[in-house]
């Protein structure tokens, strides 16, 4: 009915207007073209007006069901989670300006970048950094103020103990080693209140720390650095006032692994053999030889000690910034030996060889670290 109502419309308004035209048809023969054309406008208006109401109504019409039976899935409720504080994991992740990849991207985070968790709607966190916020998805949010630690060894086969008893064992059992000299190995690992995994972490520290062996116990030393005391599990204190150079075999051990992923694609945030990033590689390669490092540039800058570039050997890790950038570290290769590097190039998009000395790497140089 409604159909025939409209049809009505349109139809009466055009009848009207032929009806307006034949009444003046006789005067319109001796009047002026500009007239008639003027007559024809009018007509053509109010054809058109008719027209327009009827589709106007027509689209209202047409409209309504679909928003009765619309059903856009609302943004999930957020729950405040006031100022609590955590960290990025998963490589370099985006933000996003709401809780879902629908949502716009605000700008990345990496790994190890600190934020405050201001609530949480499904799977996303809202965060907010650097006077900024916008939503990371969960799965890339450690809640807490470090990043967990690295996969450690257990102490022991025996059966978990309570942190009591596993201290008062240790006590009676732990051997003195009266301030021996000792070194960090491993890359960054947790120093512990007592000799096992199951004791709180009071800090960390690097590859290449200094420290005093106060004592052994159930295979993790009891060590004392910068006022600090607390146990470090014995795979990563090597035993003595330096590290061994990496004549050891280590540092060229990892060059060679590293050259059976020459052509291996880049991959931003990859870090196996099918994509690698520059910090991806690195990471991988070293994690071949027991050593944990975090998958950032800048992260595995603060990793191991520093050597100068005329002091360099095999399996050092050598840093680069880009140009204009402040001298913030954005690159990261492997030492090979004869001047050359090897490393994941976002720029021709897989694993080469470089030369350190010359060109684009030795202007923007930053720095080396020995991990080995």
């Amino acid at each position: 009915m409604k159909y025939l109502s409209k049809r009505f419309v349109s139809t009466t308004a055009l009848s009207l207007a032929l009806v307006f035209v034949l009444s003046i048809g006789v005067s319109a023969t001796s009047g002026s073209q500009g007239e008639i054309g003027d007559l024809l406008d009018k007509v053509t208006t109010m054809t058109a007006a008719g027209r327009d109401a009827a589709a106007k109504a027509s689209d209202t019409e047409a409209a309504a069901p679909a928003a009765q039976t619309s059903s856009a899935a609302p943004a999930p409720a957020e729950q405040s989670m006031g100022s609590a504080p955590g960290i990025v994991t998963g490589g370099t992740i985006n933000v996003r300006s709401g809780p879902g990849t629908d949502y716009s991207k605000v700008t990345m985070l990496s790994t190890g970048k600190k934020v405050t968790l201001i609530g949480k709607a499904g799977d996303w966190y809202h965060v907010s950094f650097d006077g900024m916020n916008g939503y990371i998805f969960s799965e890339y949010i450690h809640e807490g103020t470090s990043l967990p630690e690295q996969a450690a060894p257990a102490a022991s086969s025996a059966p978990a103990q309570s942190s009591s008893s596993v201290a008062a064992v240790a006590s009676s059992v732990e051997l003195n080693m009266n301030g021996a000299p000792g070194v960090v190995t491993g890359g960054v690992i947790n120093v512990r209140t007592g000799p096992g995994t199951d004791h709180a972490k009071v800090t960390t520290v690097s590859t290449g720390k200094k420290v005093s062996l106060l004592g052994k116990a159930n295979g993790w030393y009891h060590v004392s650095f910068d006022g600090v005391t607390g146990y470090i599990s014995g795979e990563y204190i090597y035993e003595g006032s330096s590290l061994p150079a990496s004549s050891s075999g280590v540092g060229e051990q990892i060059v060679a692994n590293a050259k059976k992923y020459l052509g291996v694609r880049y991959a931003y945030g990859g870090s196996s053999p099918s994509g690698f990033d520059c910090s991806g590689l690195t990471m991988y390669l070293y994690k071949q030889y027991g050593y944990s490092l975090p998958h950032t540039a800048a992260g595995q800058y603060n990793c191991g000690r520093r050597v100068s570039r005329d002091s360099l050997l095999p399996g050092d890790l050598v840093f680069f910034t880009a140009s204009g950038n402040g001298g913030r570290i954005t690159h990261v290769g492997i030492y090979m030996g004869g001047g050359n590097i090897i490393h994941a190039r976002y720029s021709i998009g897989r694993v080469s060889i470089d030369s350190l000395y010359s060109g684009y790497y030795s202007a923007n140089y930053v720095g080396a670290v020995r991990i080995a």
